[in-house]
């Protein structure tokens, strides 16, 4: 499988459009087709997919789902290592976080790549004031961290982070900076054993891309909403871009009179798309 066909399709719904109409939810998933979908905490158009290879996750405080997913492609996994959250003004158990595998198509069926997806509830983006939202943040970017040490699998971060694009990067950045400084301070240890600085750097390059995190933004914004996906450097996304659903009824209306009728007007849904690219596994060893 070449670059084109082995990807993930992922969207992202924020939370200004978790009140659309069903058949616009309908709509999205046959048009795009992902495997991934970030759902802002909303049963919107959730009984359209009764029979269809759709799966959901509820989020652990509300209850409601925030995560979907293509159950013939993929297996989600609880993760058995969760960080305590009683120091932190924030409550990491509200947070869903499973580790998904990427299976190959039938009828093989292998694991191809695993990694984790982080979502939560559009309330957890809502309330506190915008220094509580960025402290948040900021440790759901340890938590993060936490999770990719301890599994030794990428993270990617979609949903409604409600903080502009300047802060995200600031966090970013901070964050980033923390566990460069966690190279650096090693340095000289392994200067003592013949290692030079750079090749340090590259003993640790993996490690380093693994834990450090990139804001991955569109380019084609289309309104003024927060559109981005956060993911560890070493996961390689591509296509970020920025969506609207176009409602059906209107789309007809203009067809006939060339113009939007205002009565009973709704903002049209906007989302956020992206694709993660899966290499292409090593050929077998056949020995000789």
């Amino acid at each position: 499988m070449g670059y084109e066909t082995d990807c993930l399709r992922i969207v992202s719904i924020n939370a200004a459009g978790r009140n659309g109409r069903k058949f616009v939810f309908q709509h999205l998933i046959e048009q795009e087709k992902p495997e991934i979908v970030f759902l802002p905490g909303d049963n919107s158009g959730l009984d359209t997919l009764a029979q269809t290879r759709y799966q959901y996750l509820l989020d652990p405080a509300f209850k409601e789902p925030v995560f979907l997913y293509d159950s013939t492609r993929l297996k989600v996994n609880q993760l058995p290592v969760r960080p305590q959250s009683s120091r932190h003004v924030c409550d990491f158990d509200k947070v869903l976080a499973p580790l998904i595998d990427i299976n190959s198509p039938a009828p093989a069926q292998n694991i191809v790549k695993q990694f984790i997806c982080v979502n939560w509830h559009w309330k957890l983006s809502e309330n506190g004031g915008s220094q509580v939202l960025y402290e948040n943040r900021r440790m759901y970017m340890m938590f993060v961290q936490n999770l990719a040490y301890f599994t030794g699998k990428e993270v990617l971060i979609g949903g409604d982070f409600n903080l502009p694009e300047s802060k995200i990067k600031e966090l970013i950045e901070e964050h980033n900076s923390l566990i460069q400084h966690g190279i650096d301070s090693i340095k000289p240890q392994f200067q003592k054993f013949g290692y030079m600085f750079c090749m340090t750097e590259e003993i640790l390059r993996s490690e380093r891309r693994l834990l450090q995190l990139k804001l991955h933004k569109t380019n084609n914004s289309i309104s003024t909403e927060t559109n981005y996906f956060v993911a560890s450097k070493e996961m390689q996304l591509f296509e970020t871009r920025h969506e609207k659903i176009e409602n059906i009824s209107y789309r007809y209306t203009r067809l006939q009179l060339h113009a939007r009728v205002e009565t009973d007007y709704h903002p049209e849904p906007t989302y956020t798309k992206t694709h993660i690219y899966i290499p292409q596994r090593p050929p077998k060893h056949h020995g000789g």
